[in-house]
């Protein structure tokens, strides 16, 4: 015997209606039975969960009243058993379909709702303050704006993996030039918590004992990723040049 729990609703109208159309389409004498039942009317109306095998129970007990001699069921209630085995799959798709309609609802008003603008404003923020850092010298704030993993493939070099690896290759820069960078942000697609920025950059090295000043103009491609608190920060950064040194 098949035992599933459903619960019934006695308010609830809609999935009463709809839990007994099935069975009287399947069976009138069943819904009969169910309505005329004291025990099983009582669960219903009291809204507590109500068991198939209290159904099956109860209307088997129903039938084995009515044996005749020969040890046979009437081949009327035959029929009505067998409509009764035959539904209990239906109860289980109504009712999974339903709880499914419900869990869906549920996950719907839970998603926060999504402002790409704002993340798209937010991300070319940490832009403007990757130029400033570097232009002015802050390696602090610059450094902040990078994950404690993060991966960064700069040209002509082994990529740099992790934060203070990553600090300290631009201080080193910092150590021997004066460094001016301006960023061009051309692109931005940001797919939840994940991002990927493409654009431009000018930059510009001023020794600070003797040399040459340098210049050049480059192109970067870079993902970010939203931290907890809702910022945006630098997980991997690739850039290179448009002239190689021997051009510059």
């Amino acid at each position: 015997m098949i035992c599933l729990n459903v619960h019934f609703c006695y308010q609830n109208h809609c999935f009463k209606a709809d839990f007994e159309a099935v069975f009287q389409f399947n069976s009138r004498q069943f819904k009969h039975f169910v309505r005329s039942e004291p025990k099983i009317q009582n669960k219903i109306q009291n809204s507590t969960k109500l068991s198939l095998c209290d159904l099956t129970s109860n209307y088997s007990s129903s039938i084995s009243q009515r044996v005749t001699a020969e040890g046979q069921y009437e081949s009327s209630k035959e029929v009505n058993m067998k409509k009764l085995l035959m539904i209990i799959p239906l109860v289980f798709l109504l009712c999974f379909t339903f709880s499914c309609q419900q869990g869906e609802e549920v996950a719907e008003e839970a998603e926060p709702a999504v402002d790409v603008d704002a993340d798209i404003a937010a991300i070319n923020e940490v832009y403007h303050q990757y130029a400033t850092g570097i232009s002015t010298g802050d390696i602090d704030l610059w450094i902040s704006l990078w994950i404690d993993d993060g991966v960064q493939m700069p040209p002509d070099e082994p990529a740099i993996t992790g934060k203070e690896q990553i600090r300290s290759r631009l201080q080193s820069f910092f150590d021997k030039f004066i460094f001016k960078m301006t960023i061009n942000v051309e692109e931005v697609k940001v797919v939840g918590d994940w991002a990927f920025s493409r654009g431009t950059y000018t930059y510009s090295l001023t020794p600070k004992k003797e040399g040459e000043p340098y210049a050049n103009i480059g192109k970067y491609l870079t993902i970010l990723e939203r931290q907890a608190d809702g910022s945006w920060k630098f997980v991997r950064d690739c850039f290179n040049n448009n002239a190689p040194p021997s051009e510059k």
